[in-house]
């Protein structure tokens, strides 16, 4: 009979020995469905990395980052992950987590087929919570008081510091499979005058343009339980910040309202970071009534589609199995009227920078998603790297920027009964001069549609200042001159159009015949592999 330390010993030479053999022999990993990335690639060999040690370091690189059946590994890991954690349980059961260091918000391969690069302009050292005591902190009074009288009361409890100082906290809050999970938000309202001087000085720019700021809040704002206030900060100081700080003449879009009145409604997804189209619906009625526009209800005009089995970017933040194991409905809202997309899209190096961008063409507004798709939420434009432009049949000579993060992206489709046209642009992939833009496509209204962490930190404000400056045409096109033909009421000068203007719709929408789209919608780089077996042109137009 062998002994125990025998067998140990046996054992353990027999697991190096296999993971040797795999990890050395068996075919690399060069894409993760479950991170939705690109892996790391051999580098190429050439004098200089050679000399200066960096080949060394990018083998080193890959060989960690592309292990034969990293998902597999990933996953036994997850186990493990799962029971890791700050976990309290409420009076009425319902159980609350937080879960560090399980992803990295600034790792743009989390964003794969959303944003890539979301926050990699994030400036974290601006909003230390040492040095915000007076703006906007959990230790600020009003900011506390206003949060209690949102249903969220403060918690006695541990200090969240720990927590606050890195974005890769998320909380968890429910049981499976209704779990909710939250990015924290840990910004100052100190800081929101990178994003608003950026506003005012395009309202000085174009005196002529009705100039709108919608700023979005994050979900944990009306789903983080009284236990877990500790943890986060309170936007709605940030909220009031972004309003004070505005220019006389800058029409601010108040959603706080509306969002808090419906947030029993499905208003945020469960298992992603952004909203849900209906959050994106009810936001853009907002902004229709202020701006005296046409809004149709959702039974009037639009036809529900939905994508079961939906899981979001939240699991590779996360990290979390209950995540995954809490898929939701995608839902969102089809609009029933005449309308037609254009999209000039732009290539990206591996680096996420911007090294061509396609001449404008015919696209498909929607993207199909089979069920169980982590990208759905791409089901609108099918990518952020792009400026889109879409034609509809109303002739009440508005036409309208929307300038976005993708949180934005939800707003649009509800605007086709608003205006002659619509663009979008997101701030972070677009080479061309604002100022030509606006002038050449006789832009009336433009709307800041941005979450609230942008409008705290100056990487948005930064872009959209340089849009003003930098050089690039204005992205007039062949297509624009037809589709001013082609409408039975020329669009208006650039003069300002004010909110009191009467709207003239047109009539009845026919259905335009159906046409399939043969061009491949240009789908974000990182999620190649899955868009091959998802998406699909919505062909109904």
């Amino acid at each position: 009979m062998k002994s125990p330390a025998k067998t140990y010993v046996i054992i353990t030479t027999a697991a190096f020995a296999v993971m040797f053999v795999v990890l050395n022999f068996f075919p690399r990993s060069t894409f993760s469905e479950r991170e939705r990335r690109d892996l790391a690639h051999f580098p190429e060999v050439d004098t200089a990395n050679f000399t200066d040690g960096s080949f060394t370091r990018d083998i080193s690189h890959w060989y960690s980052d592309s292990e034969p059946f990293r998902d597999e590994f990933l996953s036994v890991s997850e186990l493990f992950n799962h029971y890791k954690g700050i976990t309290i349980s409420t009076e009425g059961g319902e159980q609350i987590a937080l879960v560090s260091g399980g992803g990295n918000i600034e790792d743009p391969g989390l964003l794969a087929g959303t944003d890539d690069d979301e926050y990699d302009d994030f400036d974290t050292d601006s909003f230390a919570p040492g040095d915000t005591e007076d703006n906007g902190s959990p230790s600020d009074s009003s900011a506390t008081k206003q949060s209690s009288q949102n249903g969220n009361s403060d918690m006695d409890g541990e200090s969240s510091s720990d927590y606050r100082k890195t974005n890769s906290g998320v909380l968890l809050v429910g049981k499976e499979p209704n779990v909710r999970a939250m990015m924290l938000f840990g910004c100052s309202a100190a800081y929101v005058k990178k994003f608003t001087n950026a506003v005012n000085t395009y309202h000085e720019t174009f005196p002529d343009v009705n100039i709108w700021v919608m700023p979005i809040p994050l979900s944990i704002e009306f789903y983080c339980p009284e236990e877990a206030q500790k943890l986060n900060w309170p936007q709605k100081p940030c909220l009031d910040a972004v309003k004070n700080n505005l220019a006389e003449g800058v029409h601010f879009v108040d959603i706080y309202p509306t969002l808090m009145a419906h947030k029993d409604e499905p208003i945020y997804l469960r298992t992603d970071h952004h909203w849900s189209p209906l959050g994106g619906f009810l936001a853009a009625e907002v902004f229709a009534k202020e701006a005296g526009l046409k809004f149709p209800s959702i039974e009037e005009g639009y036809t529900t589609k939905v994508v079961h089995g939906f899981v979001g970017t939240m699991y590779g933040y996360s990290k979390s199995l209950s995540v995954k194991r809490s898929p939701e409905d995608f839902v969102y809202y089809y609009p029933n009227t005449e309308f037609t997309t254009y999209v000039a899209w732009y290539e990206l190096d591996e680096d996420f920078k911007i090294t061509k961008m396609h001449p404008e063409s015919k696209r498909a507004y929607f993207a199909k998603f089979k069920d169980g798709s982590s990208g759905a939420y791409c089901t609108f434009m099918g990518s952020d790297k792009q400026i889109t432009r879409v034609v509809t049949n109303v002739n009440n000579g508005r036409r309208i920027i929307i300038l976005k993060d993708s949180f934005g992206n939800t707003v649009p489709s509800c605007l086709f009964y608003a205006f002659e046209e619509v663009h979008v642009i997101d701030f972070r992939y677009f080479t061309l001069n604002m100022k030509k833009y606006v002038a050449d496509h006789k832009i009336t209204d433009i709307l800041f549609a941005n979450n609230l962490t942008f409008c705290v930190t100056g990487a948005a404000g930064k872009q959209y200042t340089r849009f003003l400056t930098q050089g690039g045409g204005g992205g007039k096109t062949d297509n624009d001159e037809k589709d001013t033909v082609k409408k039975s009421t020329p669009a208006k000068d650039t003069a300002k159009i004010t909110v009191k203007d009467t709207v003239k719709t047109s009539e009845e929408p026919k259905e335009e015949p159906k046409e399939e789209i043969k061009e491949e919608i240009p789908v974000e780089p990182t999620a190649k592999d899955e868009v091959k077996d998802t998406v699909e042109q919505d062909t109904v137009q």
